[in-house]
């Protein structure tokens, strides 16, 4: 991925800034100990290869922006006959 020096990623939307180090104080304040995000999984439907991407991506982002560990699971879509 490549990066602005703002980390905006070209967008000029002032609410879709992202600052890491303000993130990883709410987490830190909503789980100080990281006992409500230890073993976090990211269940996503396989069958959309989009699906794969956006989860590898989040758990990179989530490990490096945060230092959190998240699992991604693939979980298969219930289809219900018509």
């Amino acid at each position: 991925m490549v990066r602005t020096e703002d980390a905006t990623y070209g967008c000029t939307d002032p609410l879709s800034a992202f600052d890491a180090v303000k993130a990883k104080s709410l987490l830190k304040g909503a789980d100080p100990n990281r006992t409500k995000t230890k073993g976090l999984v990211y269940a996503y439907d396989p069958n959309n290869p989009l699906n794969v991407s956006t989860a590898q991506f989040l758990q990179a982002q989530w490990q490096e922006n945060l230092g959190m560990d998240a699992s991604p699971s693939t979980r298969r879509r219930r289809t219900t006959p018509s």
